[in-house]
């Protein structure tokens, strides 16, 4: 048997998001973000499949918040430059950042990590 196969340059891109919300303090489901994201990608010119993961962040014996790993790739049936990629994945952030009223959310890649943080949380006498 033979196969086709195509490749195309590697290139990944993840948000990383906490699960409470800072205004209310109530933590949100999956499902809360997965629907939200699907209404991002239907929004946008063209839809980047994304995959979203559990995960837990750990800072010492202190802090431990459970949240989620959102994670797109170079998927080379769509044939996407890198850049339309990370342009989706940091709108995508941006929108998590107000939406679910978070004080940050990362996005990494092949090339950066940018840190974006909400002003509303950073303003004098909020934190």
């Amino acid at each position: 048997m033979t196969y086709k196969t195509k490749s195309v340059k590697c290139y990944e891109s993840q948000i990383y998001i906490g699960n409470i919300n800072e205004t209310t303090r109530q933590a949100f489901a999956q499902e809360d973000i997965e629907k939200f994201i699907a209404q991002a990608q239907d929004e946008w010119e063209y839809i980047i499949p994304v995959r979203v993961s559990e995960t837990v962040f750990v800072a010492g014996s202190e802090y431990k918040e459970k949240g989620w790993e959102i994670s797109a790739i170079s998927y080379p049936r769509l044939n996407l430059e890198w850049t339309e990629i990370s342009k989706f994945m940091n709108h995508l952030a941006s929108l998590l950042l107000d939406n679910f009223k978070q004080r940050r959310v990362s996005v990494v890649d092949n090339y950066h990590i940018v840190m974006l943080e909400s002003d509303y949380f950073f303003k004098e006498n909020v934190i």
